[in-house]
């Protein structure tokens, strides 16, 4: 018999070979990716690297930071639609979540982060004409079975995610694609990908077919890659 094991005892042990294929995708990695309906296994995510010189030629180099900066930014008209929006109507729209106070500082740190710029008249506009910065985002979770609560948790990464996959071992993926709940996946976009101890590919593919995408979290969870990438950390495998 083969020595290399065809089953996982753990779901950590499937780490390593979904890294490599994630690495062979040419992606940036984080695992344990927190978002708000749980921890994600693993994502993966490329920019666009005209996008980032873009974005850098402007001067922003921090990562935007938390999500509800980043709902504070979208909501600053931008400079190239040669509209602004006034510090009265964001305080309007913010009410209940920042005080004037708060919006203030946020706003200060926008500005001062090149993010967005105040008009002669005090009005905001933004400067992010590079958004969205990215190319691809590819998630993964990985179960060793279980499949009901891996499709609840990859249909809700399809909030962010332009693919999002479960990772399974090789015989029970194969399982799960003869299966009639593979017609389920294939409905709402979810792929397969089969682990082996050697060797990790998609058996079927993830196709967003549906708009559940959220810019906002899209946004946050880019942010997230690039403060890292700001520091000039390589992300690979991280």
């Amino acid at each position: 018999m083969d020595k290399k094991r065809l089953d996982f005892r753990l779901e950590q042990e499937m780490v390593g070979p979904a890294v490599e294929w994630l690495n062979g995708l040419n992606l940036l990695i984080k695992r344990e990716f927190r978002t708000p309906w749980g921890v994600c296994d693993l994502v993966g995510l490329r920019f666009n690297e005209a996008k980032v010189q873009e974005r850098l030629s402007l001067g922003q180099r921090s990562a935007i930071g938390s999500a509800l900066r980043i709902m504070l930014l979208q909501q600053i008209p931008d400079c190239r639609a040669h509209r602004s929006v006034t510090l009265g109507r964001l305080e309007q729209t913010f009410d209940g979540i920042l005080t004037a106070d708060e919006l203030g500082s946020e706003i200060n740190w926008l500005v001062k982060g090149k993010f967005a710029r105040r008009t002669r008249d005090g009005s905001l506009q933004k400067r992010n004409g590079w958004a969205p910065i990215q190319e691809r985002i590819v998630a993964l979770e990985l179960k060793l079975s279980r499949v009901a609560d891996a499709f609840s948790q990859a249909l809700s990464n399809l909030t962010f995610a332009n693919e999002s996959y479960i990772g399974l071992p090789a015989i029970a993926a194969g399982r799960l694609l003869a299966s009639k709940r593979s017609d389920q996946l294939r409905r709402a976009g979810v792929g397969i990908v089969s682990i082996s101890a050697d060797s990790c590919g998609v058996i079927l593919p993830s196709n967003r077919r549906h708009m559940l995408l959220d810019p906002l979290i899209q946004m946050h969870c880019c942010e997230r890659f690039w403060r890292t990438r700001s520091q000039g950390i390589t992300l690979r495998g991280n």
